[in-house]
């Protein structure tokens, strides 16, 4: 069979809108990018919303685009999946759920719950929280006590006191429940193994160590006025003299209602993991019920925890059509990246396909990426150009615009995006003189608002703009407009089945995406 090689290039965050003084796209010197978008077959795909499996007004993220885009599909996400739940009832009927309350009912023990509280959409939202809430009231138990991770990427930086007082609000409506603990989700929900982070959080909750507040408010003030932004804010205790701090302990519930499992994999490794290495944990829990919102048994085999909700089934991912046809592929990015071009990617499946080598490059050690823009983008130009002709299907991932971007930082992500399009020059000369096609797309917007409109403060959340999409090849047979017709705007959907169909291997039914070319 004579395969056509593709390179698939997510340029993730980076989204297309008017040239503005937000607009770190716009402002950066990108003529690489411009040159391709000038010379190349083009569109704009639609990376957010309804069209990504997301609510309506729902800005797009990265497990949501690397789904879609190696699905083939419109993929419904875990917010309205859940969402939808709590809304025809099925929620409170939740088996793991209720045997989770079951279990602290029978050991006369506690029901610890954390997560992020936000609206952000992301990686939890406020309501499931509240839903929770109102199931453990149902089940009449109320020894209830709540670690919240705040956010400040997904949603302004500085909006916890907000989502606090909701809380609160509910705490009162219930008549039951006491917040315990806060922590920026910089420490709570690392996914890049520093886990000195994640050790501040697990024995802030587990041993009431770090830092003590009288109450939240008192506790996110006091980090406001050090400078810190809701992201930042230190693992703190919250421990008066009315309530002293409850700790999680042997024989407890702990629910952790984030439903996306990138960022929650380390800390319940922390909690969970029988041989953990990573950290000393100077106490250790036995009999505990853990419960999860987001899945993990493609991260880890044999946690000791409980899914209460499963992925999708019924994908068919590009990845594993390419395995099917004995092809060979590379999945490339830095830490940051790694598990979307891995098991988002390829549809929830953490274990690779046949014929799938994997490669991550670290990310560099830093507080934060724009101490530096480039991050490890010239490492993965370097290492994909000097593989990338092994391989039937490459896809890399550069997380520049998303990752600097999430900083508010306009100058740094300027330099971000440049960084990106000088390794986009040297990847795509590559390919051109290998006769390998090339696509750029991204997976959602972020680099190009860095400004809120509205208020004129840094935006560090991602966007619903739609994201680019360039065939780049010197074969007169792929230079001519791509099929978009008006009934149906292109989305990342479309990514797959476009692929497929240049390398000229059959659509399976599962991918719903219509291809780009005729």
């Amino acid at each position: 069979m004579n395969i056509q090689k593709v390179n698939l290039i997510i340029l993730d965050g980076w989204g297309n809108a008017p040239a503005w003084g937000g607009n770190a796209v716009e402002m950066a010197q990108t003529p690489n990018f411009d040159d391709y978008w000038r010379k190349y077959p083009h569109t704009l795909l639609k990376a957010a919303e309804e069209a990504v499996g997301l609510p309506s007004h729902e800005p797009g993220n990265s497990e949501v685009g690397h789904l879609n885009l190696g699905s083939g599909l419109i993929v419904r996400q875990n917010l309205p999946g859940i969402t939808a739940l709590i809304n025809d009832g099925s929620f409170l009927k939740n088996k793991v759920l209720i045997e989770s309350i079951s279990h602290a009912k029978e050991n006369q023990s506690n029901i610890h719950i954390m997560g992020l509280l936000s609206d952000g959409g992301v990686h939890s939202h406020i309501n499931h929280l509240f839903a929770l809430l109102d199931l453990i009231k149902k089940q009449d138990y109320d020894k209830v006590f709540i670690h919240i991770f705040t956010d400040g990427r997904d949603t302004d930086p500085m909006k916890a006191l907000l989502y606090i007082s909701d809380l609160e609000d509910k705490i009162k409506n219930i008549d039951f429940g006491r917040i315990e603990s806060v922590s920026g989700r910089y420490y709570a929900m690392d996914r890049d193994n520093r886990w000195d982070r994640i050790q501040k959080s697990y024995e802030c909750i587990v041993l009431g160590k770090g830092v003590q507040a009288e109450s939240v408010e008192k506790a996110v003030s006091a980090a406001y006025r050090q400078g810190q932004t809701d992201e930042f804010i230190v693992p703190t205790v919250i421990n008066n003299t009315d309530e002293n701090f409850v700790p999680v302990s042997d024989n407890d519930t702990v629910i952790f209602f984030n439903f996306r499992a990138d960022r929650t994999r380390e800390l319940i490794w922390a909690f969970t993991k029988q041989d953990f290495k990573n950290f000393h944990r100077s106490k250790s829990l036995n009999n505990l019920y853990f419960a999860s919102f987001s899945f993990h048994e493609e991260y880890e085999e044999k946690l000791p925890i409980k899914a209460v909700f499963r992925p999708a089934d019924g994908l068919h991912p590009i990845g594993k059509v390419c395995s099917e046809n004995s092809l060979k592929q590379l999945h490339i990015a830095e830490t940051e990246k790694y598990a979307h071009v891995t098991y988002f990617f390829n549809g929830g499946q953490e274990s690779p396909f046949s014929g799938e080598e994997r490669q991550m490059i670290p990310s560099p050690k830093i507080a934060s990426y724009d101490l530096k823009p480039e991050m490890s983008a010239p490492e993965i130009t370097q290492k994909l150009i000097s593989r990338v002709n092994d391989f039937e299907f490459t896809v890399v991932n550069f997380a520049n615009a998303d990752m600097v971007g999430h900083t508010g930082n306009m100058k740094a992500a300027v330099r971000a995006c440049e960084t990106v399009d000088k390794c986009l020059g040297l990847v795509i000369k590559e390919n051109l003189s290998k006769n390998i096609i090339s696509i750029i797309t991204a997976d959602h917007g972020n680099a190009e608002q860095m400004i809120n409109p509205d208020t004129s403060e840094p935006d560090t959340e991602h966007t619903t703009n739609p994201v680019p999409f360039i065939l780049i090849s010197s074969d007169p047979k792929w230079q001519n407009p791509l099929k978009v017709t008006g009934e149906k705007p292109p989305a990342l959907s479309d990514v797959a089945p476009t692929i497929l169909k240049i390398m000229g291997l059959e659509i399976p039914k599962e991918m719903t995406g219509q291809s780009l070319i005729g």
